[in-house]
């Protein structure tokens, strides 16, 4: 399936604003940068995704304020301000946002129909000269916030979600089912590709299948609609049995908390290292894709970043990860190593 638009646009896109010039006070030392995501603009609002504190305090601007401070005197017409600031590198506590917001007051009051806002802290790690975005979801069954590589769309720490209070959701969670492991999504689609450059859904998710046809089926993950079907040519009569693989019974986080810290900090981060045995790589990675690796038993699993970069596990005799095959640029971003068993 070809890669659509991302749900956030990207800042040169918003609405052809410059970036709102208020300064920020100077980061001592090394620096990443942060910026914030918005979407919509106009009499319907806009949605935001902000960064809202470092290290419990809060900057100086960001993209709700400024967009608030632009549509001034608009009337019910919001326009979006792009806003972004540097942030020191290094382990932070970050905290991040997610609204949806209209530029006259009345038009809050009557509410949006989504399930925001929604607010929490991740921890992170944030690279020296690396560009991030706030990016998210929002819509009446699911609030979501995350932060991610710029470059890349790989999120960067925890997702921070809120249960939406729809009804239909409501009703079917409790007999709900879990994601296997990591699942990749491209707006509302997760393919049997699973490219890993796309944002995350974690392993034990709740979902809940609708309804399944020959290739796809449409779920509820975390109250999300979304659809699950093969991206490659498999044959239809295989899709129950991927199916069977993603969507389980029994929630695997309860086994992901039995693994070395390392390891689940590498289950977290959807990444994979040398030494892993193949439950560990499935709930990071989710399953290979069953066209390059028809079987598990196999001794080498196909997977890729995006279409145009794959990499493969290699496993030893002792069913663990013996060698991760993938180009430099690729592996630095599916690879990571163990500081234990």
């Amino acid at each position: 399936m070809a890669r659509l638009v991302p749900v956030v646009w990207a800042f040169a896109l918003l609405q052809g604003c410059a970036m709102f010039d208020h300064s920020e006070p100077p980061v001592a030392g090394p620096s990443a940068f942060v910026a914030d995501s918005a979407t919509g603009g106009g009499r319907h609002g806009g949605t935001f995704f902000i960064l809202t504190q470092v290290d419990g305090a809060a900057p100086k601007w960001d993209s709700l304020r400024a967009s608030h401070a632009a549509s001034s005197g608009q009337g019910v017409n919001m326009r979006l301000v792009p806003y972004g600031r540097p942030v020191p590198a290094g382990h932070r506590r970050l905290k991040l946002y997610a609204i949806h917001d209209y530029a006259a007051p009345i038009q809050s009051l009557l509410g949006s129909g989504t399930a925001g806002p929604v607010e929490g802290v991740v921890e992170v790690d944030l690279r020296e000269g690396e560009r991030y975005r706030i990016n998210g979801a929002l819509d009446r069954f699911h609030a979501e916030v995350w932060i991610e590589e710029d470059a890349t769309g790989l999120v960067v720490g925890e997702k921070i979600v809120k249960q939406a209070d729809d009804p239909e959701w409501v009703k079917v969670r409790a007999t709900a089912s879990f994601t296997c492991c990591n699942l990749h999504y491209d707006d509302d689609w997760i393919g049997d590709s699973n490219w890993t450059s796309l944002p995350m859904i974690p392993a034990g998710s709740r979902v809940v299948v609708k309804d399944a046809g020959p290739d796809r089926a449409r779920v509820l993950i975390e109250g999300r609609k979304m659809r699950i079907g093969f991206d490659n040519d498999v044959g239809k009569r295989a899709f129950g049995e991927f199916l069977a693989k993603v969507v389980v019974r029994d929630d695997p986080k309860a086994t992901v908390a039995g693994y070395a810290p390392a390891v689940q900090k590498a289950i977290r981060a959807g990444k994979v290292a040398v030494g892993m045995t193949k439950e560990q790589a499935i709930f990071s990675l989710g399953y290979p894709r069953m066209d390059a690796t028809p079987s598990t038993d196999a001794s080498r699993w196909t997977y890729g970043t995006d279409e145009n970069h794959a990499f493969a596990l290699v496993w030893g005799a002792d069913s663990r990860v013996q060698q991760i095959d993938a180009a430099p640029d690729v592996a630095s971003q599916v690879e990571t190593k163990l500081s234990e068993p």
